[in-house]
């Protein structure tokens, strides 16, 4: 009885482990990387969901918001099987858009601009951080299999 609560929650099930190059530039407006599976028993992976997200996130203490912007989604479907203490690798390719606020359209037309820009995003404390989150769909699981990495695009 354990063990089939534990495969319907996803406990000891398949695990997931993304291996991605140490630094992108937003300009490709590609991520590369690979996926690597792993179980612990024998799994079948149905489907491998993939998305970047940004983190964005301006002000200070109290005044302080976050938002989170999707820029790329790619569904890959397997039919996988996976069997016991075997690990396999499926490589991935994700494109996605980058957004602009005005600031940043703003910086990129002249350098008066982009020094007046920089500074006032410092005052703001304006920043975003990059993530690619990575979920599996196992047959017979409630709860999907997710990894996350964080992205560091090079200025």
């Amino acid at each position: 009885m354990i063990g089939k609560l534990k495969d319907i929650l996803g406990i000891e099930g398949v695990r997931l482990q993304l291996n991605l190059s140490p630094d992108y530039n937003i300009t490709d407006k590609l991520i590369e990387g690979e996926i690597i599976l792993s179980s612990k028993s024998d799994k079948r992976i149905e489907y491998l969901d993939l998305s970047l997200i940004e983190k964005y996130q301006r002000g200070r203490k109290e005044s302080k918001l976050i938002d989170e912007y999707i820029l790329g989604q790619k569904r890959i479907e397997l039919d996988l099987s996976l069997q016991k203490d075997e690990s396999k690798k499926i490589n991935f390719t994700l494109s996605f858009d980058p957004m602009k606020s005005e600031m940043d359209e703003m910086q990129e037309q002249n350098i008066f601009k982009s020094l007046f820009v920089s500074l006032a995003k410092k005052l703001k404390n304006v920043k975003s951080d990059y993530r690619i989150e990575a979920s599996a769909k196992v047959r017979g699981t409630k709860i999907n299999a997710v990894a996350s990495e964080k992205i560091v695009f090079a200025e």
